[in-house]
């Protein structure tokens, strides 16, 4: 039997938004979240190495922006706009791309199938059903809001598949 991937703690993913990002990071527990037509999000996908989807992060638009935004030091007010426009610019979208690959070492731990970041899914391009379904299921998940030093607060899901 395949090692199951663990759910990581939330410390481990605050740390390594704390040591990309160089902000004060706030996480706290929140209800469970995907996103809608309503609340659009980012969808990341992360596989094992036979392929496998094992893991997903979905952030808020709101986080989105906030994570690219203060990876390239975009100020509060671009981020703004973009969230009012309700998309990333390209390269925002390229900043949130790295953010979410530097998440992918969350997921691996020696005794762990070594996760690697497969694709991800911007806000308003929804994922493929199947994904959009696991988004939706309970089980092992975390629910978060996330709120990066001088950016808006945001939610984030951590889902296993």
């Amino acid at each position: 039997m395949t090692a199951q991937t663990a759910l990581p703690h939330t410390k481990v993913l605050r740390d390594i938004l704390l040591d990309t990002l160089s902000r004060d990071i706030h996480v706290a527990p929140s209800e469970p979240w995907a996103p809608t037509l309503r609340e659009p999000g980012a969808v990341a996908v992360y596989v094992d190495d036979s392929w496998r989807a094992r893991a997903l992060i979905t952030c808020s638009l709101t986080l989105s922006v906030a994570l690219a935004a203060s990876r390239d030091l975009v100020t509060s007010r671009v981020a703004t706009s973009c969230i009012e426009a309700g998309q990333l610019t390209d390269d925002l979208a390229d900043s949130l791309n790295e953010v979410l690959d530097t998440l992918s070492a969350m997921f691996n731990r020696p005794d762990r199938p070594h996760l690697k970041l497969f694709a991800v899914h911007l806000p308003g391009s929804p994922p493929p059903a199947d994904i959009s379904a696991q988004l939706r299921a309970f089980g092992r998940r975390a629910d978060l809001t996330v709120e990066v030093a001088g950016y808006r607060c945001g939610r984030l899901s951590l889902v296993l598949c």
